[in-house]
C-alpha cells in the first residue's frame, strides 16, 4: 500500500513533483493544480516550510482559477489559505519534517 500512498513526506513531496511534471508535459491544467493543491497539503500536514506551503497554495489557487474560474468551489477554498498557511487546522498533524528542496522538475525553482 504504501507504493500507491506513500507514508514518507519526502518520498510523497517527490513523487508529487513528478506527477506534476508529467501533468505539465501533457498540458493538464485541472490535474495540475490537483497536483499542486497535494503539495501543498503535504507540507501544511507534515509541518513542512510555512514559506514553501505558501507558494505551493498559491500556485494551485491559481491553477484552479484558470480550470474552474474564480468562484470554483477549489479556488475559493485555496485562496482561504493564502497568506495563512502557518494557521492551517491540519499543519503537523502527521508529525514534523525537515523539507528539502528537490533539484530538477518542477519544485526545482518553486511553484
Amino acid at each position: 500500500m504504501d507504493a500507491l500512498f506513500p507514508t514518507e513526506p519526502a518520498l510523497a513531496y517527490s513523487q508529487s513533483l513528478d506527477l506534476l511534471d508529467l501533468c505539465e508535459e501533457e498540458g493538464l491544467v485541472l490535474e495540475g493544480a490537483f497536483a499542486r493543491a497535494t503539495l501543498a497539503m503535504i507540507l501544511i500536514m507534515w509541518g513542512g516550510e510555512v514559506e514553501e506551503g505558501e507558494k505551493w497554495v498559491e500556485s494551485a489557487w491559481s491553477e484552479f482559477v484558470v480550470a474552474r474560474g474564480e468562484d470554483g468551489e477549489d479556488a475559493k477554498r485555496w485562496g482561504r489559505w493564502k497568506g495563512r498557511v502557518g494557521e492551517h487546522p491540519r499543519r503537523g498533524c502527521l508529525g514534523s519534517w525537515e523539507f528539502e528542496k528537490k533539484e530538477g522538475g518542477a519544485g526545482a525553482g518553486g511553484p
